[in-house]
């Protein structure tokens, strides 16, 4: 066998190679867009799951309106009451 024999020999195994990794390649990138698809749909999902469930922010604003609402209601109830007792 002569050298230009082996380097053809050689040249053949090495695209041989290269076909069977491209086949894989193609397989393991339509594996990767599915676990890719399937981590954004998750994703998504634990973000709204996350809006839903995380604990709203305490505002004072909010809690002096509805206290000034109750006393007033309270103050008035009282007020009503005194005048149809006395």
């Amino acid at each position: 066998m002569n050298t230009i024999d082996m380097i053809y020999d050689t040249v053949q195994k090495v695209q041989s190679t290269q076909d069977q990794m491209a086949t894989m390649l193609v397989s393991m990138q339509k594996d990767l867009e599915y676990h890719i698809k399937r981590t954004d749909i998750l994703e998504d999902y634990v973000r709204k799951l996350d809006q839903r469930t995380s604990p709203k922010s305490f505002s004072w604003k909010n809690f002096g309106i509805k206290v000034a609402i109750v006393g007033t209601g309270v103050g008035t109830f009282l007020k009503v009451l005194e005048l149809l007792t006395s």
